[in-house]
């Protein structure tokens, strides 16, 4: 039986929660043995595993040398969620300093998000318990957006917030919304409650810096909310990058 770990490193523990509420939790239990997860056991065993979802970021040096044990005895390691996979929100802090996983060993898989879709968790889920194959969307949020048709860059943007539901592209609406460089795969689950994107599944172009520039030199910015310009690097650092 495919030994399985969940590991969860500096994080608010949601994509954990996600794993928990997925429909395919109770058939990963029957089908695996579960030696680590920390939310539903008091049994630890963070060794000799088959598998491990990583939750979060690195802040410390013990959590580097345990993903460095892992990988050297052949354990697959799969990213889950955007502070895994690309550092996260926490990584803005100036307080503290926190790297992607990938920085310090080879990833299996990778899959972003904040928390990760629920679709493709389930579909990540379902790899570890017949081996099958999962791929990242290779489109945009808009490809998945219902205001895809009405989309518009000759606008200014001044807002960063929605105060109504949107009646076409939040672009043209002139709300900031990062949909047209960050990758599919989450149903435009934000867009659709009312809520421009913000980036969390990443870019398909790992050149952050460089899509992030041409994004920007397609709109204008108002000056009123030049300063939050950051926004666009919400869930990485510009200088990070990170294996697919």
């Amino acid at each position: 039986m495919t030994k399985i770990g969940f590991l969860q490193l500096n994080s608010c523990s949601g994509c954990m929660f996600a794993v928990l509420g997925s429909a395919l939790f109770p058939e990963l239990l029957k089908s695996v043995d579960i030696r680590l997860f920390r939310l539903i056991s008091d049994i630890q065993v963070d060794t000799d595993l088959d598998i491990a979802f990583v939750e979060g970021g690195v802040t410390r040096d013990e959590d580097a040398e345990l993903l460095r044990r892992l990988w050297t005895a052949g354990t697959k390691i799969i990213a889950l969620g955007s502070c895994a996979v690309l550092g996260g929100i926490m990584s803005q802090s100036p307080n503290m300093h926190i790297d992607p996983i990938s920085k310090f060993v080879d990833l299996h898989l990778s899959l972003p998000g904040c928390p990760p879709p629920r679709k493709l968790l389930g579909n990540l889920l379902m790899s570890a318990i017949d081996g099958s194959e999962i791929t990242l969307p290779e489109k945009n949020v808009c490809g998945e957006c219902p205001f895809a048709q009405d989309q518009a860059f000759d606008v200014e943007i001044t807002s960063l917030h929605n105060i109504h539901p949107p009646q076409s592209c939040f672009l043209r609406e002139g709300i900031l919304c990062l949909g047209p460089i960050t990758r599919a795969g989450c149903e435009a689950l934000c867009i659709n409650g009312a809520t421009p994107c913000d980036g969390c599944m990443g870019t398909i172009d790992r050149n952050l810096p460089s899509t992030i520039a041409n994004f920007f030199s397609l709109i204008k910015v108002s000056d009123a909310i030049r300063k939050y310009a950051a926004l666009a690097f919400r869930y990485q650092k510009p200088e990070l990058k990170f294996k697919q």
